[in-house]
């Protein structure tokens, strides 16, 4: 799994910003709420949505990079 290739620390801060926001986030937003630099919080990312069903898209508008995750049925985008 890509997300055993992060430090703890960044996985579990990452993870609990991308659900605190919903399931839809930017770098920036993950980097901000998480307290991770920018290049952390697109690594997470990245391997969290190849870990899961969730995905990346590019905004023409803001020219950011948005994620998507699904929550399941306890309200998490990841598996408790």
């Amino acid at each position: 799994m890509e997300t055993d290739k992060l430090p703890s620390d960044v996985r579990n801060r990452a993870m609990e910003a991308v659900d605190a926001c919903g399931g839809r986030v930017t770098i920036g937003d993950v980097a901000s709420r998480a307290g991770l630099k920018l290049n952390e919080a697109q690594k997470a990312l990245q391997a969290l949505a190849s870990d899961t069903d969730g995905f990346l898209e590019v905004s023409k508008k803001t020219f950011s990079f948005i994620s998507f995750f699904s929550s399941n049925k306890k309200g998490s985008c990841f598996k408790s």
